[in-house]
């Protein structure tokens, strides 16, 4: 768990991200937020749900307790972030946190007969969802960065709406998914995940 843990980013194990998302280019960002977690997740799955029979019982908790300290701690520290690959590594740990919440789901829903959603399927959802709004944000960034001055703050997308309106809108639709506001892409994996 503790190895799986660093691949996706986990707390306590996601130490590495912020600084290696920041000392990056957006598209290298991009690639480190998405290719890692997209890996780590199914070799996750795969090895808790079909190569550890019996886990589920004692498994279960662990991975809920992974989830609510990964959603927590991604979530409150992203709200000091001014660097925005700094404030994407955080936000990708709080997410998979959330993908966390469908694993352990599925471990306590284990033999038994759960109504709503399949917790994996809801994983993997959410997973393809938080890739596309993550890779479309960081492409947004690289376009914005070819104009000889790469964006790197928070504070240097003030007035981009007037400047750029159609990466602005694209980027607000990125974010916007990735925060969960209906009726967005990333809104339906919460809810599954939730479900």
């Amino acid at each position: 768990m503790a190895g799986l843990g660093f691949k996706i980013a986990a707390a306590p194990f996601h130490f590495y991200a912020p600084d290696v998302y920041q000392g990056t280019s957006n598209p290298a960002t991009a690639i480190l937020a998405v290719a890692p977690k997209v890996a780590g997740f199914f070799i996750l799955v795969r090895v808790v749900t079909l190569a550890l029979p019996g886990v589920e019982d004692s498994g279960w908790w662990l991975a809920g307790v992974m989830a609510a300290v990964t959603m927590t701690w991604g979530n409150v520290v992203a709200l000091w972030q001014d660097n925005l690959r700094r404030l994407l590594a955080y936000s990708s740990i709080a997410h998979a946190g959330y993908m966390l919440i469908g694993l352990t789901m599925s471990l306590a829903a284990a033999g038994k007969s759960a109504g709503g959603f399949d917790a994996i399927a809801a994983v993997f959802f959410y997973l393809a969802i938080y890739s596309l709004a993550t890779v479309g944000f960081l492409a947004a960034l690289t376009y914005l960065g070819q104009t000889g001055r790469e964006v790197n703050n928070v504070d240097e997308l003030a007035g981009i709406s007037r400047t750029q309106p159609l990466v602005a809108l694209a980027m607000a639709v990125f974010l916007f998914s990735m925060a969960g506001i209906p009726p967005l892409a990333g809104f339906w994996g919460k809810l599954m995940l939730f479900g």
